[in-house]
């Protein structure tokens, strides 16, 4: 009934509020504390226990409350009630209000009870279903963090392994793996803060308390998931090791593949020289030459001379100890 009067927590008016008398607390079904008022909404019948309301009642108006009883259409007053209302109404005119509700009103108020009984339910199905949900959502995050320290600890145990058996290692499967553990370590790092930032807002902290808060949670959280990100980090630096690595070694092919080819066009020219002058003997000798790789060059299929060989594996091994040693 109070909803349909529009006496909502809006305009200040509370539910069950009490004020104090000689005779104890005064509970009324609503008032506005601030100006002094409060009603009463009484149905159905209507017995003799609500004489010590009235008492207290009459306490409060001779202090200056302005009290109303709101009476439904089937409401039955005990005749001492009655008479103690009608005494009340004599003694305080203006303070003393009794309001008798219509059929259609009490019809409306009907309707708009079972609406507002089924919207709290519906807000309490919501909020259930909500809880379960964060709590699902919780569970997901924590089966996410111990999945990825998993999957960053087996990576670097592959990669250590690979090395102890001078295997090669596959720099593009490397490179996705890495990818996607950085992509999940910023989604959870991203729901942590959404959680952590709920949970904050729920416990009305200033701005200045929750922040501070805020970045506390956040250390506690890195601290605690440090051997996953220096994990991580090691593989980053294993990544970026073998990139290097894979980029000098095309350098160097492209440099000896030019070599090689300035190397023909010199023995082409020096062969059409030769056969120019007349000397077919030296000419035979270097169409003989066609394909032998000068000085510090390797052909394609061709095996390179061993002080390269030697030259270039200690040249890679140095690269990827480089590599090792920021990873430490």
């Amino acid at each position: 009934m109070a909803r349909l009067q529009g006496l909502t927590e809006k305009n200040g008016w509370k539910k069950e509020v009490h004020a104090r008398t000689s005779l104890g607390p005064r509970y009324h079904d609503i008032a506005l504390p601030k100006s002094r008022q409060a009603k009463e909404y009484k149905t159905g019948r209507v017995g003799p226990e609500a004489l010590r309301q009235l008492e207290k009642d009459r306490y409060l108006m001779a202090r200056g409350w302005v009290i109303s009883w709101v009476l439904a259409p089937n409401v039955v007053l005990d005749p001492r009630v009655q008479a103690e209302m009608d005494r009340l109404r004599a003694r305080y005119p203006k303070a003393f209000q009794i309001e008798r509700v219509t059929h259609e009103q009490f019809r409306q108020a009907i309707a708009l009870g079972k609406q507002i009984a089924k919207e709290r339910a519906q807000r309490e199905r919501d909020d259930e279903l909500a809880k379960t949900l964060d709590q699902t959502k919780r569970k997901e995050l924590e089966e996410k963090k111990r999945q990825l320290a998993k999957d960053v600890a087996e990576q670097n145990r592959r990669i250590a392994e690979a090395r102890q058996g001078n295997q090669a290692l596959e720099l593009q499967a490397l490179k996705e793996a890495q990818a996607r553990m950085s992509k999940t370590l910023e989604e959870i790092r991203t729901q942590e803060r959404a959680q952590a930032q709920a949970t904050l807002n729920a416990l009305g902290l200033s701005k200045a308390q929750a922040e501070e808060m805020a970045k506390t949670l956040e250390a506690n959280r890195e601290a605690q998931r440090k051997d996953v990100v220096k994990g991580l980090e090691a593989f980053g630096h294993v990544v970026q090791s073998e990139e290097r690595a894979r980029a000098e070694e095309q350098k160097v092919r492209e440099e000896r593949a030019r070599a090689m080819e300035q190397a023909e066009r010199t023995r082409q020219e020096q062969q059409r020289a030769f056969a120019a002058r007349g000397m077919s003997e030296l000419a035979q000798h270097l169409d003989l030459m066609r394909g032998v790789a000068p000085p510090g060059v390797t052909l394609p299929g061709m095996a390179p001379a061993p002080e390269a060989v030697r030259g270039r594996a200690a040249e890679l091994a140095r690269q990827r100890e480089r590599g090792m040693n920021r990873e430490r």
